[in-house]
């Protein structure tokens, strides 16, 4: 029988007037892949930001590991195990690569000094930035922080990761790095939810897709079977339901 990492219970979150997350509701599996899908505005990124708590709901509740986690910050879940990246990467500029990730080892997942550098290291060769340890994050290439912004997210050691639009801008043969790369952390027995636009490299991962619409679920399931969907064709895709 799967094990229950994640609840999400009817969250809801409003910026005056106009509500970003109405009602929300899922439910994940240790081990899991789901995918988040939806139009700009949607509501995507704040439902990551309720999750790892970075913003905190108007009402509902997460539960993490069988912990009500809804009125922890986002640190505190951070340490409990929910790692996230940001789409817009957002490294320590002045340090290194490497003292980018020792930050998230040591401080997030609680390691030894010893063990946030062998992290570290792991990581780097994970993603491919070895080569740039040591030098500044502010000097890197956009797709370079987006890699880092990865590496420091797996720094943390979490058992849930949240990646938000991490494949934008990538090349075709980078995207593919990026895809073997997250089926080997699901191989690791990570659990993830993964928001991105480029829906082929999403749906060759995740088990599930969740369509989200003006902060409304509209769709869940397979995603051969959510993709065919009508509603999702016309409101993700544009192409007439009738």
């Amino acid at each position: 029988m799967s094990e229950t990492i994640l609840e999400v219970n009817s969250l809801h979150k409003s910026f005056g007037s106009f509500k970003v997350t109405d009602g929300i509701d899922l439910k994940l599996n240790k081990g899991e892949a789901l995918g988040i899908i939806g139009p700009n505005g949607a509501g995507k990124s704040t439902l990551f930001n309720l999750i790892a708590g970075g913003i905190k709901a108007d009402s509902g509740n997460v539960i993490f590991n069988g912990l009500d986690v809804t009125k922890l910050n986002l640190f505190e879940r951070s340490i409990q195990g929910i790692g996230r990246s940001f789409q817009i990467p957002s490294p320590f500029s002045g340090m290194t690569v490497f003292e980018n990730l020792l930050v998230g080892a040591h401080f997030s997942a609680g390691l030894s000094s010893a063990e946030s550098e062998r992290c570290a290291v792991d990581v780097l060769q994970r993603t491919g930035l070895l080569l740039k340890a040591n030098r500044p994050a502010g000097e890197l290439t956009l797709l370079e922080r987006k890699r880092l912004e990865l590496a420091k997210a797996l720094s943390t050691k979490p058992s849930l990761l949240l990646l938000d639009e991490i494949a934008g801008g990538l090349t075709e043969y980078e995207c593919h790095e990026l895809v073997e790369l997250i089926k080997s952390l699901r191989a690791d027995g990570i659990t993830i939810i993964w928001i991105e636009h480029i829906v082929h490299a999403l749906v060759s991962v995740v088990d599930r897709l969740l369509v989200i619409d003006f902060g409304v679920k509209l769709a869940e399931g397979k995603p051969d079977i959510v993709m065919n969907d009508p509603k999702v064709q016309e409101i993700y895709m544009g192409i007439s339901a009738e």
